[in-house]
Order: structure tokens, then sequence, then C-alpha cells
């Protein structure tokens, strides 16, 4: 979270709204960093300073490749 805030300086809050950081401890510990950058790039997008609850959107699991061999054909 240190870079997060190392980017961000003075152009957003310092704390989060308690909504925001329900919605982020939801998300697997992994992908909460990348879901908070791009939060806080919708909320500069649209001129805020903080960050909202509609700002928080999960990362698509569906574009995901599985990792590995394929099963299918083998015998």
């Amino acid at each position: 979270m240190r870079r997060v805030a190392a980017l961000c300086g003075k152009a957003f809050a310092e704390r989060l709204d308690d909504d925001v950081l329900s919605r982020l401890q939801a998300l697997p510990p992994r992908s909460v960093r990348l879901v908070l950058q791009r939060a806080l790039g919708s909320a500069a997008r649209d001129g805020r300073g903080v960050v909202q609850v509609q700002d928080i959107r999960p990362l698509a699991d569906s574009c995901r490749q599985p990792v590995g061999f394929v099963s299918e054909g083998w015998s």
C-alpha cells in the first residue's frame, strides 16, 4: 500500500470510506492492489479526490487462462 500512497500523494483523501474498505476486504488479497489502483484512476478520471464504492470493480476471472497442461485428448 505504500507504493499506492506514494503514487497518489496529496491528490486523494488519506483514508478510505468504511464501505469502500468492506468491498476491498471481500476481494482476494492478491488482487486488492490492482483493484485499488484502478479505483483511484476511476476517481481521478471523474475529478474526485475520494474513492467511492462504485469505483471498486473486481477483476474479471473469465479472462484468466488456466496454467499447465490440458488433459483433453490425452489417454
